[in-house]
């Protein structure tokens, strides 16, 4: 079950990372 949990914490911090990049390229493009 250890095996499950980090890989949803991995899970977690890739979306996490995606969504922050998404934002940034938003804000980029309205300038």
């Amino acid at each position: 079950m250890q095996s499950l949990t980090e890989l949803i914490n991995a899970l977690t911090r890739l979306f996490i990372a995606i969504l922050l990049i998404i934002v940034i390229i938003l804000i980029a493009a309205k300038r």
